[in-house]
């Protein structure tokens, strides 16, 4: 173990074993923090950091280099995607909406949350002022979860969640 200069609480890092398809792994152990700070680096070869996973006061987050261009190589990108949302204001408890995430290629998406809560809505005028947020005095659970979404080359392709509750709104 060696002091790791330029971090936060007094970190002592340890290089993991040999490097495994070109990349090498710091972990790191915090001597004044229990819950925050840098747990872990993953360092490619003539790229750079790729990867760090940090302790946060809701568990370890993850962070992943996107994509990289360098001067005689180009690294392609994480699988593309995208999400539509549709609305159904013909409710008469309000206005329904349904979110659905796309993925272009065969590869899969994880989701992590935090708690129980998956999402939010957030209803503004045209103004920009806060008129309704579906959250508000609803209680989650605490559990960190996460979700997976296949992308359209998968088989079964596709992420069923639960059906959405109607948001309630004043028409007019």
């Amino acid at each position: 173990m060696w002091p790791a200069a330029l971090r936060d609480c007094g970190l002592r890092g340890e290089t993991q074993g040999t490097r495994v398809n070109e990349k090498l792994e710091i972990r790191y152990t915090p001597m004044a923090c229990a819950d925050a700070g840098i747990i872990s680096e993953l360092y490619a070869e003539n790229v750079g950091m790729v990867q760090r996973t940090v302790q946060t006061l809701a568990g370890p987050r993850t962070y992943e280099l996107v994509s990289a261009h360098l001067v005689n190589r180009v690294t392609p990108p994480a699988p593309q995607g995208n999400f539509t949302l549709a609305m159904d204001p013909g409710r008469a408890d309000g206005v329904a909406l349904t979110l659905r995430v796309h993925l272009d290629s065969s590869a899969t998406l994880k989701l992590g949350f935090g708690s129980g809560q998956k999402f939010d809505v957030l209803v503004s005028d045209e103004a920009g002022n806060l008129v309704h947020r579906w959250s508000d005095g609803r209680l989650f659970d605490q559990s960190r979860h996460s979700m997976v979404v296949e992308g359209s080359g998968a088989p079964g392709h596709g992420s069923r969640g639960p059906r959405p509750a109607a948001i309630p709104c004043r028409r007019g």
